[in-house]
C-alpha cells in the first residue's frame, strides 16, 4: 500500500531569504505567485535506539558517544542529528557546528544536513546564516520536513505567526512521529482543541529532552486545570504608577510597582523584560498565600510552580493565573520580579520621567501578525524568543550580535566570548556585585557584610562566577539608537542562552534603557525607543541626589 501523501507549496521555505537589514529582525516573504503545488510523501517514523533512549532521559554525555559510533559506522542525517541534538544539550556550540558541517560535506545532496546546519545556525544567534541554510535545505528537497520546520522557526522569531503555524502544520504533517514537530504545531491550536492530542503526545513517551517534556507537562496540566490566566477587559488604558528600585539609596537601580494578588498587598514588585510571567520571592509568596501547583513533582532549580486566584493590577483583574515561586538565591535576595510580557496582548509604555507604566489594549482592526501589520514610523522590529526580546546590536560597530532587552539587569552584560574577543576585559576584577545567572539573571549591589570588594555571583551549579570589566567603553548602536555603556559588566550567561534556545551576545541593561521612553509589542515583535531629549530623567534624579 502506498504511503499517504501530504499536499504542501514548494515556497513554504516562507520568509527563509536571508535578513538584509542589519540592524532589523524583518526577512523578506517570498511572494504567493512564486508558490506551486507539489506531492510530498509522509515520511517514516525512526525506530528507537540506544542513543535515543539516553537522549530521552537527559544522559546526553552518553547520548553524543552512542550517536558518534553511528556516524562513523553509517552517517545518516539521523545520526548526525542526534550528535548535534546532544551537544546543543550540553551548550558545546562550536562541536555542533563543526558536525553539522561535517554532515553538509559527508551528505551533500541532504536537505536534512543542511537543515541541521541551519538548526546550528539559529541555536548560534546567527539568524540571518540560519535563513541561508534552511532555504538552501528547500531548494535541495521541497518535502524536507526539518527545512520546513526551520522556517517555521524563523518565522515564530520574527512574529509571523500565520506563516509560523502553517510551517508547522507541514512539518508535522510530513514526519507525525517528530514530537518536536507535534509540539510546535500543537502550540498554534486554541486551548479546545489541544488537551486531547497533547495528552496523547505525552501518553506516547516522546523522544525529547526532559525540559521540554517538563514543559509539555505543565502545558497539560494547565489546560487541564483550566489555569488561562483570564483577564477582565476594562476597555481603557490601565495606568500604573511605577517606583524606583534603589542601589545604595541613591538612585534607581529599575523600577516597579504596587499591586494585589489573592486581595493581598504585594511589596514593590521589579518589572523586569528579561523574564516570564511573575516570579515570587519566597516571602511575597507566602503574603499572597499562592497555592503550589504541580505537587506531585519536586521543585527544579529552586523554583517551583503555584497558582494565584486573582491578582489586580490597576484596573485590571487577572483570574487562575500559573507564577513560579524561586528561592531568595536566585533572586539574590531582592525584590520579586513581573516580566513586561505578562502583559504581551496590550501595547506596552514605559515612561521613567513620569514614573508611569500604561497598558493600552489592542484595536480589534490590529493584525496578529508582523507580515499583515503597518509597522508606524519609530517601530523597529526585534525578534520574539518566548519570553525575551532580541534586539539586533552593533558593538563598536561590528555585528550586528543579539542582546536581550532587559529592564532588570541594573548595567548591561556581556558575554565572555563577546567580552574578549571585541572589548577586552579585566578578569576578577573586584566589584561590590553578588547574584545569580541562570534561567534567570539577577546581579545586584551588595550592601555591607562580608567580602565586599569582590564580586559574589553564581551559576546554577553554585559556582562562583568571573566578572570582568570591559577595557574598551562598548559603543552600541540598536534600533535607532546609538550609546556608550560605561557601566557594562561580563560574565558568564550561558543558561539563559539555552533557556531562550538562541545564543546570546549580552543584556541591554537599565543603565541604558533608563534613558529612554520605551514601547513594547510583544504581538508584532516591534519596539520603540524615544529619547529623552529635555533630559528630564537625568536633571530630575540628579536634584533629588542634591
Amino acid at each position: 500500500m502506498p504511503r499517504p501523501t501530504v499536499f504542501c507549496l514548494s515556497a513554504m521555505a516562507l520568509c527563509l531569504a536571508p535578513v538584509t537589514c542589519i540592524l532589523s529582525a524583518q526577512a523578506p516573504v517570498a511572494p504567493a505567485s512564486a508558490a506551486r503545488s507539489v506531492s510530498c510523501p509522509v515520511q517514516p517514523s525512526l525506530p528507537s535506539t540506544d542513543a535515543s533512549r539516553a537522549f530521552a532521559t537527559g544522559d546526553f554525555t552518553s547520548a553524543a558517544s552512542l550517536y558518534q559510533s553511528q556516524v562513523a559506522a553509517h552517517p545518516t542525517d539521523a545520526a548526525y542529528a542526534g550528535l548535534v541534538g546532544s551537544q546543543l544539550q550540553q551548550n558545546k556550540l562550536a562541536d555542533a557546528l563543526a558536525t553539522a558541517q561535517a554532515a553538509t560535506t559527508a551528505l551533500k545532496a541532504s536537505a536534512g544536513a543542511q537543515a541541521l546546519l541551519g538548526f546550528v545556525l539559529l541555536r548560534s544567534g546567527q539568524i540571518a546564516e540560519a535563513s541561508t541554510a534552511f532555504a538552501k535545505a528547500s531548494a535541495l528537497d521541497h518535502c524536507s520536513a526539518p527545512a520546513i520546520y526551520g522556517g517555521g522557526l524563523i518565522s515564530q522569531l520574527s512574529s509571523r505567526h500565520a506563516a509560523a503555524a502553517q510551517q508547522f502544520k507541514i512539518a508535522h504533517s510530513l514526519l507525525p512521529s517528530n514530537p518536536e514537530y507535534t509540539a510546535a504545531y500543537l502550540s498554534t491550536l486554541p486551548d479546545s482543541a489541544r488537551l486531547a492530542p497533547l495528552q496523547a503526545l505525552i501518553a506516547s513517551s516522546p523522544a525529547l529532552a526532559p525540559e521540554a517534556l517538563d514543559r509539555l507537562k505543565l502545558s497539560l496540566a494547565i489546560l487541564k486545570e483550566h489555569k488561562s490566566c483570564t483577564v477582565t477587559e476594562p476597555g481603557v488604558p490601565t495606568r500604573v504608577d511605577l517606583q524606583g528600585l534603589m542601589s545604595y539609596g541613591a538612585h534607581p537601580r529599575s523600577w516597579g510597582f504596587r499591586y494585589h494578588i489573592n486581595n493581598a498587598d504585594m511589596a514593590l514588585t521589579e518589572l523586569d523584560s528579561g523574564v516570564s510571567g511573575i516570579v515570587l520571592n519566597p516571602r511575597d509568596a507566602k503574603a499572597a498565600k499562592v497555592k503550589p501547583f504541580l505537587t506531585d513533582q519536586p521543585p527544579a532549580k529552586g523554583m517551583y510552580y503555584a497558582v494565584a486566584d486573582k491578582i489586580n493590577i490597576g484596573n485590571l483583574e487577572y483570574h487562575d493565573c500559573i507564577v513560579r515561586v524561586a528561592s531568595s538565591d536566585i533572586l539574590a535576595n531582592a525584590n520579586s520580579l513581573i516580566g513586561t510580557d505578562f502583559f504581551r496582548d496590550r501595547l506596552i509604555h514605559i515612561d521613567y520621567v513620569t514614573k508611569l507604566l500604561t497598558l493600552t489594549t489592542f484595536a480589534p482592526s490590529d493584525a496578529a501578525d508582523r507580515a499583515t501589520a503597518t509597522i508606524q514610523k519609530g517601530w523597529f522590529p526585534v525578534y520574539i524568543a518566548g519570553s525575551n526580546i532580541l534586539v539586533p546590536t552593533l558593538i563598536n560597530k561590528k555585528g550586528p550580535s543579539l542582546f536581550l532587552f532587559d529592564t532588570g539587569s541594573p548595567t548591561s552584560v556581556f558575554a565572555p566570548s563577546v567580552a574578549d574577543k571585541r572589548l577586552l576585559t579585566y578578569k576578577d576584577s573586584q566589584l561590590n556585585q553578588r547574584g545569580f545567572s541562570g534561567a534567570i539573571i539577577k546581579v545586584l549591589p551588595q550592601f555591607g557584610g562580608g567580602d565586599v570588594d569582590h564580586a559574589l555571583v553564581y551559576n546554577p551549579s553554585g559556582e562562583m562566577l568571573k566578572i570582568g570589566i570591559p577595557i574598551k567603553i562598548p559603543y552600541l548602536a540598536f534600533t535607532n539608537t546609538e550609546i556608550l555603556e560605561s557601566q557594562a559588566l561580563s560574565f558568564d550567561i550561558e543558561p539563559k542562552s539555552h533557556d531562550t534556545g538562541i545564543e546570546l551576545a549580552g543584556l541591554l541593561g537599565f543603565s541604558v534603557i533608563d534613558q529612554f521612553f520605551v514601547d513594547l509589542d510583544y504581538r508584532h515583535g516591534l519596539i520603540q525607543l524615544a529619547y529623552d531629549p529635555d533630559h528630564l530623567y537625568n536633571a530630575r534624579e540628579l536634584d533629588r541626589r542634591n
